[in-house]
């Protein structure tokens, strides 16, 4: 992208797939499998991420080994 501080959506018409772009890189794509990760980006979701309607706000740092994520029942994940 000409544009570093592009957020947006990209059709490859000879890939058939709609890139996703945040800061000028593509974090993934939607192909007919559906949405793909670019394997080096990972998925990033600061603060609160919607998902069917839920908003969940997510813990500020990484859990411990053998910790699950949790909810309080209103969105808010910690680790357990």
């Amino acid at each position: 992208m000409a544009n570093p501080n592009y957020n947006g959506f990209k059709w490859d018409e000879v890939n058939s797939r709609l890139y996703v772009y945040v800061s000028g890189t593509a974090i993934g794509y939607f192909s007919s499998t559906g949405f793909n990760l670019e394997t080096s980006k990972g998925l990033v979701c600061p603060g609160t991420t919607t998902l069917a309607g839920v908003a969940y706000t997510w813990p500020a740092a990484d859990g411990s080994s053998g910790q699950d994520l949790n909810t309080n029942g209103s969105g808010t994940l910690s680790w357990a």
